[in-house]
């Protein structure tokens, strides 16, 4: 293990001081059917071109990681500094207070907007201890992009948490609650030095979650929230689930793998069975992008949906029949009138055609 949490997150995670746009992820680049530019909107430094996408100039880039956060789909990998802040912040006891660098109060963790804080870093703390966000300084902002941002981002906690949960671990801050101080944990003197020496950065480095590969840095806290879920409901009694916008697919799928192939996150996974398969997703992957919808060419896929489900790994999405070529093997939509495939009807035809011309040029020769 490195020596410090900024090495450990560089090294094994492959983080960089400034955010990492990765193309394959981005629905701009890979889904047509549904243009995005909301990190041309809410970078307050430009960084992103407007118009036909080129590579982020990053000399203008001030490490907010307001882009990593407002993302829809998590192409962008947020700045290491704001990962070791938020992990520090969430490693300490009680909870995690989020505000705006520009609010009167002092938050445990002080952001250049709110909307560098994703769904997922507030889900985390939800789950860890609770968490207080203050809105406050966003009546004064001009940013409306930035605000529409935040806006989404509660949108998806409140969907995932559940009502029930988000009141009971998510407090809001408002102009209407102006003498309210967000409170830190009440400590004995003993843990308090206890939490001065390395417990903090031992409690940070423990938060870490396990990942297959660097290039998945851009769902950090996917994993952590992933993390957080199985270690939340080893204990729970309640039962209730997580709300995830997941893929919806129909009896039009049958199997051909497209939108496996087409998933820039992996997430996707299509499991054989005897005359049937399975479509499954690993949940914590999935960021709904919608690109698997737009590659579907049978409408396999009804769109892109809340479920709820109890943990963010494997889940089955639906099983249905899978109908194979007897020629070839591959899979195809079987129709009344198509007892194979149609490359394999394609090429049935071509060989007939060219009988025919050879039987024609033999007649002529005869």
């Amino acid at each position: 293990m490195k020596n410090t949490l900024k090495e450990q997150l560089e090294e094994t995670y492959g983080m960089k001081a400034v955010p990492l746009y990765l193309p394959k992820r981005c629905a701009a680049r890979k889904s047509r059917a549904e243009p995005c530019s909301t990190c041309v909107q809410v970078c307050p430094e430009q960084v992103f071109p407007a118009g036909k996408r080129k590579h982020p100039d990053w000399d203008r880039c001030t490490h907010c990681g307001v882009c990593a956060g407002a993302c829809p789909t998590r192409c962008i990998t947020p700045p290491v500094d704001r990962v070791k802040s938020f992990l520090m912040a969430l490693a300490k006891r009680g909870p995690l207070s989020m505000g705006c660098d520009t609010d009167e109060h002092s938050f445990r963790l002080s952001l250049r907007c709110l909307a560098a804080a994703s769904w997922e870093q507030m889900a985390c703390a939800a789950l860890h201890e609770g968490v207080v966000i203050s809105l406050r300084a966003c009546e004064a902002c001009s940013r409306q992009a930035e605000k529409d941002a935040i806006q989404e981002n509660l949108r998806r906690l409140r969907q995932f948490l559940g009502e029930t949960r988000f009141r009971e671990r998510v407090t809001i801050l408002t102009d209407e609650e102006p003498d309210y101080v967000p409170q830190e944990a009440v400590m004995s003197r003993r843990e308090l030095l206890r939490f001065s020496g390395g417990l903090t950065l031992d409690r940070a480095f423990s938060l870490l979650p396990a990942m297959d590969e660097k290039q998945d840095s851009s769902l950090f806290y996917r994993a952590l929230l992933r993390d957080m879920v199985e270690q939340t409901e080893t204990g729970a009694k309640s039962g209730e689930k997580y709300g995830l916008a997941l893929p919806r697919f129909q009896s039009s799928c049958y199997g051909c793998g497209y939108c496996v192939q087409a998933c820039p996150s992996k997430a996707l996974k299509l499991l054989p069975g005897d005359g049937t398969f399975t479509m499954a997703v690993e949940a914590w992957k999935c960021t709904g992008c919608g690109i698997c919808r737009n590659t579907c060419r049978e409408e396999g896929i009804a769109g892109i949906m809340p479920v709820k489900i109890s943990h963010l790994g494997t889940v089955a999405l639906t099983k249905l029949k899978q109908h194979c070529c007897p020629q070839c093997g591959a899979p195809y939509p079987r129709t009344d009138d198509a007892e194979v495939c149609a490359a394999c009807a394609s090429r049935e035809q071509a060989r007939q055609r060219r009988e025919k011309r050879k039987n024609q040029a033999g007649k002529t020769d005869g």
